[in-house]
């Protein structure tokens, strides 16, 4: 997934712009390292958080190394005005109070230098970006505490190395865990998201205030009660958005740390040097769940949106078949780009898709000079008023030949104000050399189009070689009678009307036809059709070249079948799977009798394919989905989503809710058990099994997007039980 630089600077800020700056980051700064001040570890009395390294570290990040003045200015007085040093040190010394200020800088510095080196992400959309914000935490701010304590040992400053090392350490971490992904989450969009459901809000903030008090300040807290935290951080990933999430980190680890601080909590139970350690372990689990979950969600999302972009630019190109397609961008820089080609390119253009994805001018180069300037001012004018654009122009081949192209492009604005074109290029070459033939009077039959000549009643004339070699009619079998029509529902006496109208208005008509051969076989043909006046205008000849389009017709079909099916196990898609249920929930509403849905997830698919390659997961998803279609009726529906999630769809059952909730739980066991015995796999044994979430419903109860919610949900259930599992949406059913 290719992601755009996160941090670029546009313009040097103002003047006002960059005190303002360095006001905010001294305040913060000041404000969040009174707060931690106040709380310190329970054996070496240093501070348990440090929320001042998490603001440097997002202040570098945003706003660039020139605001390091405050961070230094405002950590330095910090220092000299505390005049509470924690035990493990000793008195005032100046140079140490520099160091202590120098790391505080230097440390967000380069971790903040890092994450802008690796393009990260502040809204953490991969996995990668908190995998990097986590390392590059850990292992920088080792490195310099590390530095420091030595260097504030030898000059005196610190009595106990060891217990400042891990005291600093920690607080430092635990600080740029907490506050940065909070600051980071900041945004219109995010802080839009929090003034949606309020209700469901409201109800977490109740849950999280009352689960928090009885972990950490009731008379019997246990430790064993601290999951209940992990429960309600989840939620808010999951539901409530960034913000809140890691609002709820940063509140459940306060909470604690005041707890523990005060002696209440299960972590006060412990030894002191062991409650600290846990309450540390505590808070980065914390962080490192939300971060991860909110980079899920996000990795899942634009998945999607891709996927639908995708399907979206082929369902456009695909009715413009047979021929190149082609989508062309034009920026508001005037640069132009090629976000997708087809194959014919190489042998159309001959010229590579590589060489014009980032500079598609290297087509209109070869265009030939004749024709490149009503060709330029035609799709200027075109794309300015974003009107349709259509255009026969000669290209120059590289063994010096030309051949003719016809474009036929459709434009659309985008957002951000840049032009997308739709483009089909066909080959008109043959034609064009047909039509220069006729016009001379020296009409050639040994083109690749097959050819006929009729008179004013259409009785054939002439016909060439590729004609009967297309057609299988010889020459003896036509020439002399009327030309042969083929009738049906679409191609009725209008149909042909119309075409004799077009030949008697335009002398011209182009389409598609379908028309029968000899043996009796029908095929699909591409013919041009031109009608040859005399002097006074009365028409002598019809004229007409074709092309068979059967292999086109298939590549249509082909382009139909990867909208619709999985290419690797050739079961329904999501698409697909959707517009059945959609029909099916319809028919339902006629019916009484219940359907299910059963949401199947493939357990330790990932361990196969990180240890045995992605061909061996190939080779199990075929299986598998040769296996579920064995375990259903020709009625059902087996879809695959995508990875190793499938979705099998079960119609008329009992109309009884107990029976049909039985029906579709032997069908479940049934698919279960199937999917536990071993795979065999090239040159090995591979067990593996499903995780099945269920959900019965009959039309007109739930929506499409309720039947996934609800199976979905069902699923997770089911690999939260132990995985290899079968459980109903409905407990009850279960």
């Amino acid at each position: 997934m290719t992601r755009a630089p996160t941090f670029l600077f546009q313009r040097s800020p103002s003047r006002r712009q960059f005190l303002q700056r360095l006001l905010i980051v001294f305040c913060a700064y000041f404000l969040a390292s009174n707060s931690g001040l106040n709380y310190f570890f329970l054996s070496s009395n240093v501070p348990l958080i440090w929320l001042p390294n998490g603001i440097a570290v997002v202040a570098f990040f945003r706003w660039g190394f020139r605001v390091s003045g405050a961070v230094f200015a405002c950590s330095l007085l910090i220092s000299l005005i505390n005049t509470h040093f924690p035990s493990g040190y000793v008195a005032v010394n100046g140079y140490a109070y520099l160091l202590i200020a120098l790391e505080n800088t230097v440390a967000p510095a380069l971790i903040a230098w890092y994450l802008r080196r690796k393009n990260f992400s502040p809204q953490f959309a991969h996995r990668d970006d908190v995998i990097r914000f986590c390392l590059a935490t850990l292992f920088i701010v080792i490195a310099l505490d590390s530095l420091a304590v030595v260097l504030l040992w030898q000059i005196g400053f610190v009595v106990h190395p060891p217990k400042a090392w891990f005291s600093w350490w920690a607080g430092d971490v635990a600080g740029v865990l907490l506050a940065a992904p909070l600051l980071f989450s900041y945004s219109r969009q995010n802080i839009a998201l929090l003034k949606q459901n309020y209700q469901e809000k409201a109800f977490y903030l109740l849950l999280f205030a009352t689960g928090h008090w009885l972990i950490f300040f009731s008379k019997n807290s246990l430790l064993q009660l601290t999951f209940l935290a992990m429960v309600l951080m989840i939620w808010a990933a999951m539901r409530l958005g960034k913000i809140l999430s890691t609002l709820t980190v940063l509140a459940s680890s306060g909470i604690a740390t005041i707890a523990t601080n005060r002696g209440l909590g299960p972590f006060q139970s412990l030894e002191p040097s062991e409650s600290t350690i846990v309450l540390c372990l505590y808070m980065a689990s914390l962080a490192i769940t939300a971060l991860m979950i909110a980079a899920l969600q996000a990795e899942r999302a634009s998945a999607g949106q891709e996927l639908r972009d995708a399907f979206e630019r082929i369902s456009k190109l695909a009715s413009r078949l047979p021929g190149l397609i082609m989508q062309y961008r034009i920026q508001r820089d005037r640069s132009t780009t090629v976000l997708y080609v087809s194959d014919a390119v190489d042998s159309m253009l001959e010229i590579s898709a590589k060489e014009i994805k980032q500079n598609a001018s290297l087509i209109v180069k070869r265009i030939d000079p004749l024709d490149k300037k009503t060709f330029l001012q035609n799709f200027e004018h075109a794309t300015e008023n974003l009107s349709p654009y259509q255009m026969e122009f000669r290209y120059h081949k590289l063994d010096g030949g030309i051949r003719w192209l016809y474009l036929d492009a459709l434009p659309e604005l985008e957002l951000d104000g840049s032009r997308l074109w739709h483009c089909f290029v066909s080959d008109i070459t043959d034609r064009k050399i047909a039509e220069q033939d006729l016009r001379v009077a020296a009409i050639t039959f040994e083109s690749q189009e097959g050819i006929f000549v009729a008179n004013h009643d259409w009785q054939v004339l002439r016909i060439n070689q590729a004609y009967t070699r297309i057609t299988g009619f010889s020459a003896d079998e036509l020439v002399g009678k009327t030309l042969p029509r083929y009738f049906s529902q679409e191609q009725d006496e209008a149909f042909f009307a119309t075409i004799s109208q077009a030949l008697d208005e335009h002398r011209f008509w182009q389409g598609e036809m379908w028309t029968e051969k000899k043996s009796g076989e029908l095929y699909p043909q591409l013919i041009t059709l031109t009608a040859i006046a005399n002097p006074v205008g009365l028409i002598t000849h019809y004229i007409g070249s074709f092309t068979d389009i059967s292999r086109h017709k298939g590549y249509e079909d082909e382009i139909l079948n990867l909208a619709f099916y999985d290419p690797l196990t050739h079961l329904p898609n999501r698409r697909l799977l959707m517009d059945r249920l959609q029909h099916l929930i319809s028919m339902n509403q006629r019916d009484e009798s219940h359907s299910a849905i059963l949401f199947i997830d493939l357990d330790n698919f990932k361990t196969l394919n990180d240890t045995r390659g992605h061909d061996a997961g190939d080779l199990l998803l075929v299986e598998t989905a040769e296996r579920l279609q064995t375990c259903v009726r020709e009625s059902d529906t087996v879809a695959r989503l995508g990875g190793d999630e499938f979705v099998v769809v079960l119609q008329s059952l009992s109309h009884d809710t107990t029976e049909a909730a039985a029906q579709a739980d032997r069908i479940a066991e049934k698919i279960r058990l199937l999917l536990n015995e071993p795979y065999t796999i090239t040159d090995f044994v591979h067990h593996a099994g499903g995780s099945i979430g269920v959900c019965l419903f009959k039309g007109g109860e739930v929506t499409v997007k309720d039947l996934f919610k609800r199976a979905d949900t069902a699923m997770y259930e089911a690999k939260t039980s132990g995985r290899n599992a079968v459980r109903f949406f409905d407990p009850a059913m279960q």
